[in-house]
């Protein structure tokens, strides 16, 4: 019985056969799920910066995290300083690079985003830094 319908014919019961098999029982139809694209995250620890005028700031760390059996190379590109970096830089799957920034005693105090983006072939993330360069108080 096919759908409510009594079918006997060969051809009938090949289709049958075809939708049945594999469905392991469930209520599908079948179709398995496709496997999970291999990927990558990127994150900035601390989260957020403050640096005194003339003086260079704690480490920032900068990870790339494989997901699904990500094993690509990664382009760290950083961009929204004042004093922009030039290039990009690698970042090795499952590690961290140490970023420092200095904040020139002559400019302006401020608040400022860097954006960290991070490219492997067709893959694109990025993760942002906030950063307030403070004016340091001269002493009379």
């Amino acid at each position: 019985m096919l759908g409510g319908i009594r079918c006997a014919c060969a051809f009938c019961l090949a289709v049958l056969a075809s939708f049945t098999v594999g469905c392991g029982g469930g209520g599908g139809g079948g179709a398995q799920p496709l496997p999970p694209v291999a990927d990558f995250s990127i994150s900035i620890s601390p989260g957020s910066l403050s640096v005194a005028q003339g003086t260079t700031s704690a480490p920032v760390a900068i990870s790339i995290t494989p997901q699904n059996g990500f094993t690509g190379s990664v382009q760290v590109r950083l961009s929204g300083v004042p004093a922009k970096p030039s290039g990009a830089f690698s970042v090795a799957v499952g590690q961290s690079a140490n970023v420092l920034f200095g904040a020139d005693p002559s400019s302006a105090a401020g608040q400022f985003s860097m954006v960290a983006s991070a490219v492997s072939g067709s893959l694109n993330h990025s993760a942002s830094l906030g950063i307030c360069k403070v004016c340091r108080v001269l002493p009379i």
